[in-house]
């Protein structure tokens, strides 16, 4: 419930599932695939990392969160 799918509208969850599915097929189709993972990731992250001999990684921070898209909603 990470996007909090349960409190948006059905057409925005199945939007975001569909958007999902295609980001995987594009991924398998380069011989990749997308991984969701629920739980905390201070305890998974680390074990994946080890799982898939992860020695490299970066990242970016997200400024357009769901929660300021939903302020904006409402307002």
């Amino acid at each position: 419930d990470s996007y909090n799918l349960r409190h948006c509208t059905p057409l925005r969850a199945n939007f975001l599932l569909e958007c999902l599915q295609d980001l995987d097929n594009n991924l398998r189709a380069k011989g990749s695939r997308l991984f969701v993972v629920q739980g905390d990731p201070i305890q998974n992250l680390p074990r994946l990392w080890k799982d898939w001999d992860v020695d490299f990684m970066t990242y970016d921070q997200d400024e357009t969160g769901e929660q300021y898209a939903s302020e904006l909603d409402v307002a």
